[in-house]
């Protein structure tokens, strides 16, 4: 199945290349031009042509994207939560202790199984392109892309820090001010290949927080990335001294929860498409609510 981009020359155009007419208006990376091109999939007026091609005033552009599930990606029937889906993107609510993709321990219970069997389902095999990945064990929001165009176009979205997003984490302790920033570098501890510490040696990492409810020896937090170091969240807390509840790799008490306790509440962006501005948010799950009943 393919994803094809139409456009109708206007007078603006008249005399432009193919390729020039393309970048302006997809923005598409010239790996997937030049691949597009050789593989006869730019064509004008129903006929294929090159990225040299002058096109004039009325002509029709077609860019088509072939797009299909990787054949690595075993689709299996489980429960997931869509919460906006069109022909290029798809907002799912991932259920905790649900990898986002399938790994050598994890091949046939993932979020990307999940998914490809509700387009197996729909008989629209899309390919599989995680935006914004989250730990097994975090819960809540992530956008898919459904072709390698669209997640380009997300990619340069996530550099340019445009797409927003709100975690919420219950942790240890009283955190002592109502909201607050923590402004400290991760880099991979020494001894392991999962494992991030604080460290003057890492890339900058910058948390933002604001306290939503304190119980007795908990508080819950709402959380603002500005950067996107691997368990940012996690390690930040842990080195002020408030590791996230259930979180056995920095410190959090596991008896009270099988996995960290973070949620992945609120998604901004701008549709990489449409240019409309979406916005998504998602409960807290039962698991973390019930340990904020004070």
């Amino acid at each position: 199945m393919d994803r094809i981009f139409t456009k109708i020359i206007d007078d603006a155009s008249d005399g432009k290349t193919v390729e020039q007419v393309i970048r302006k208006t997809y923005n598409m990376s010239t790996k997937l031009i030049t691949r597009l091109k050789f593989d006869g999939r730019l064509i004008v007026n129903d006929v294929p042509v090159k990225t040299v091609h002058v096109v004039h005033s009325g002509d029709v552009l077609k860019v088509v994207i072939p797009v299909g599930t990787g054949e690595n990606i075993v689709p299996v029937k489980l429960d997931f939560k869509i919460c906006f889906e069109d022909e290029d993107i798809l907002v799912a609510d991932k259920p905790a202790l649900m990898s986002v993709h399938p790994s050598m321990n994890n091949y046939d219970n993932t979020l990307a199984n999940a998914v490809c069997y509700h387009w197996q389902q729909m008989g629209t095999p899309y390919s599989y392109c995680a935006v914004n990945r989250l730990d097994k064990g975090t819960s809540g929001l992530l956008i898919i892309a459904k072709n390698s165009h669209v997640h380009n176009m997300f990619m340069h979205q996530i550099q340019k820090r445009e797409i927003k997003r709100c975690y919420t984490a219950l942790v240890h302790g009283c955190v002592a001010n109502d909201e607050g920033t923590i402004d400290a570098p991760i880099c991979r501890a020494d001894d392991s290949v999962i494992t991030r510490i604080v460290s003057p040696q890492g890339q900058r990492a910058v948390t933002h927080y604001k306290v939503v409810k304190r119980m007795t020896d908990k508080t819950l937090v709402r959380v603002v990335l500005e950067t996107g170091r691997t368990h940012q969240i996690r390690v930040h807390f842990q080195y002020i001294g408030h590791s996230l509840v259930g979180d056995w790799l920095y410190g959090g008490d596991t008896s009270l929860l099988n996995r960290q306790a973070l949620h992945s509440s609120i998604l901004d962006f701008t549709h990489p498409i449409t240019g409309e501005n979406m916005h998504f948010e998602s409960d807290l799950p039962q698991d973390i609510a019930a340990l904020t009943d004070e």
